[in-house]
């Protein structure tokens, strides 16, 4: 049997090691995005929650169904868009501030001296600064923005089945 050893310099382990560092940023990402998912939720229904008082003696006084939904709606919307919007803006001036630090750190430049695939190997290479994907957060902030539409339109049309009446005497 003929065995060959192959010396890769400790590549593997840097491969590795790199591999464990995007998926502990990828449930990092996971995890953050379902807590503000939860948090969204939380409010959502809370507030439509102490709403459901209001909503009960506006249809009992006359007020139609949709245009109770427009008033919850608006009530709602009129909070979390802007919340999102600014939460996304502040995350994504935060994070592209963190990189361009940590590429002002770091140094933008790898000594290419012991290199052998370079041609110019006393040269040392420029490399560019680490780069936040501003289509990527317009994308996410966007799908925020579904969600949530989606999500109190979805509370709203719970709380208006309810009957006014069962709401103010308490059984609801």
């Amino acid at each position: 049997n003929l065995e060959i050893t192959f010396y890769d310099n400790g590549y593997e382990e840097l491969k590795s090691g790199m591999s464990d560092v995007k998926s502990i940023g990828l449930l990092l990402a996971c995890s953050g995005g379902g807590a503000a998912i939860a948090i969204g939720l939380f409010f959502i229904i809370f507030a439509t929650q102490r709403q459901k008082n209001r909503t009960a003696i506006e249809r009992l006084l006359g007020v139609t169904k949709g245009q109770c939904q427009v008033s919850l709606l608006s009530g709602l919307l009129s909070v979390t868009v802007p919340s999102l919007l600014l939460g996304g803006i502040a995350g994504y001036l935060s994070t592209d501030f963190m990189f361009t630090r940590v590429s002002q750190d770091a140094g933008n430049q790898f000594n290419t001296a012991f290199s052998s695939w370079i041609n110019h190997a006393s040269e040392a290479v420029k490399t560019d600064a680490i780069s936040l994907s501003t289509g990527a957060t317009v994308c996410a902030i966007i799908a925020m923005l579904f969600f949530v539409t989606a999500a109190c339109l979805l509370v709203v049309q719970r709380n208006l089945k309810a009957e006014p009446l069962a709401i103010l005497s308490g059984r609801e």
